[in-house]
């Protein structure tokens, strides 16, 4: 059954060495699967026990991209999920160093799925920054700098 209210929402933190982005993601469960499934042209369930890691990293690549300066995209690590009736923690890495800033996120997660889809991102280690809001209008903006 279709759902009003389409939107994902990430934490990013950098970790101890400063070399990589940390991302826990949460999703809405069937919304992953419809992704997932019209990438793998055929049905695809969420199972925590064996997670389709190979599709979840490649479509998370397309749409979770942060670069620095013009750079290729750093690729996706996935380390696993916690799955739920009403949402899906994703959980990854992005191999960047905090000391590459500026860095560009695009954002255009389940886009494919939902056309009211937005997205938001909290950074972390800038609290006083404003959550950043990714839509198809607006769907790359700069994180804040690291202080």
């Amino acid at each position: 059954m279709a759902h009003p209210f389409h939107a994902s929402y990430a934490e990013l933190s950098w970790s101890a060495a400063g070399d990589q982005l940390q991302v826990a993601l949460r999703v809405i469960p069937e919304d992953l699967e419809t992704a997932l499934s019209r990438e793998a042209g055929g049905p695809v369930l969420l199972d925590p026990a064996s997670p389709p890691v190979a599709l979840m990293e490649a479509y998370l690549d397309r749409h979770f991209e942060i670069s620095a300066d013009g750079a290729e995209p750093a690729p996706v690590a996935f380390l696993g999920l916690e799955i739920a009736y009403d949402e899906t923690w994703l959980y990854f890495t992005l191999p960047v160093s905090r000391a590459a800033a500026p860095l560009m996120l695009s954002n255009t997660l389940l886009f494919d799925v939902a056309e009211a889809q937005s997205n938001r991102v909290r950074s972390l280690w800038a609290p006083e920054a404003p959550v950043l809001v990714f839509t198809a209008r607006e769907p790359s903006q700069p994180l804040p700098v690291h202080r």
